[in-house]
């Protein structure tokens, strides 16, 4: 068995950690619309049924902090409790300041049972210090993102720790590498748009690696593919979202490497319960909730999903029916909110539940 450092969290730092409230952005209500989808007319398999969250007694569980920074760390420490570890082999740290590295990062996390950790350049020492404390001896950090994304301190912070940069000159050639460290082969490829945060952050839970685009496919992403094909490897392609996000174009793009079904809802939320749908057939006991309306807090909550096979459903106060309507459907019984009361009350996530 891998010794533990024995490096505490200082006092101060669990102060703040155990005080830890809400955390809270503004709403905002155009966010409901999804303009870009408006014209829509190692990794195992997802299982039938999915887990109750460890522990979880009541119908709702709440994972927040006073910032995204801290809503990270808590859900790194309620991943412990699903995985059944007190330590990591691996952890994954990405910015908090955009959502593409991370969520690139889902499939990674689920791979190597790592969280995802968020950082910015006034808490590398807090990060640096959680980090220390709860990776196991000999173990892994990989920082998802270049210098502009997680600075340099990082890696100096973290001293005598194996550590593994995964960065690209953009966000969908740091994709590509992210997708070669998890070992991709035959696995479903889900494919997201890069210039939105929605539709990756409801597949962050499937289970399966996410393909990040644009208006097209860039040479590095067209050489990861072929690659698969050389090999020998036949993917499914679920492109993510409407023609807005992803243009038939790049559908064409992706039916050279492979077979291509498109999972849309004409927004977000019809989206994010399609998406739920098509990778969670059977019945689900535990749905996990995030914000449609702004990214952090959701960024971290594709580990603890995937660790007990839930869906991901983006919800806001004022909308949370198309949640609801998938939650009755599979007999959910139990929700993990990610983030505060601001962005999701406990009477919009209990909602879902009935």
């Amino acid at each position: 068995m891998k010794a533990m450092r024995i490096r505490k969290i200082n006092a101060a730092f669990l102060a703040l950690l155990l005080a830890a409230g809400a955390f809270a952005c503004a709403f905002d209500p155009a966010a409901i619309a999804y303009a870009d989808e408006a014209d829509v007319t190692e990794a195992a398999d997802v299982p039938e049924e999915a887990g109750a969250p460890a522990g979880q007694t009541e119908p709702l569980s709440r994972i927040a902090g006073s910032t995204r920074y801290y809503t990270a760390i808590e859900a790194a420490e309620r991943l412990k409790t699903e995985l059944g570890v007190s330590s990591f082999d691996n952890i994954l740290i990405a910015s908090g300041a955009d959502y593409a590295d991370a969520l690139s990062g889902s499939y990674l996390a689920y791979v190597k049972r790592a969280p995802i950790l968020l950082v910015n350049p006034a808490n590398i020492d807090m990060v640096a210090e959680y980090t220390l404390a709860n990776l196991t001896e000999g173990g892994t950090v990989y920082i998802l993102g270049g210098k502009a994304a997680v600075p340099k301190e990082m890696e100096r912070a973290l001293p005598n720790v194996n550590k593994k940069r995964l960065a690209g000159d953009n966000r969908y050639i740091t994709n590509v590498k992210i997708l070669r460290e998890c070992g991709v082969t035959s696995e479903d490829i889900l494919v997201c748009s890069g210039r939105g945060f929605a539709d990756s952050l409801s597949a962050s839970a499937a289970r399966r690696p996410i393909l990040l685009v644009g208006t097209s496919l860039v040479p590095k992403q067209r050489e990861f593919l072929h690659n698969l094909v050389d090999a020998g490897y036949a993917n499914d392609f679920y492109i993510i979202g409407g023609r807005g996000a992803i243009s038939l174009f790049v559908e064409d793009q992706c039916k050279s490497f492979g077979t291509v079904t498109r999972v849309q809802g004409s927004d977000r939320y019809k989206t994010s319960a399609a998406v739920a749908r098509q990778f969670f057939p059977g019945s689900v006991d535990t749905v996990v909730l995030a914000s449609g309306a702004d990214y952090p807090d959701g960024l971290t909550g594709g580990p603890i999903a995937s660790a007990i096979g839930a869906p991901m459903l983006l919800v806001v106060n004022e909308y949370t029916s198309e949640a609801r309507s998938f939650a009755s459907s599979k007999g959910a019984s139990y929700c993990i909110v990610m983030g505060g009361k601001a962005l999701i009350s406990d009477s919009a996530a209990m909602s879902v539940l009935q």
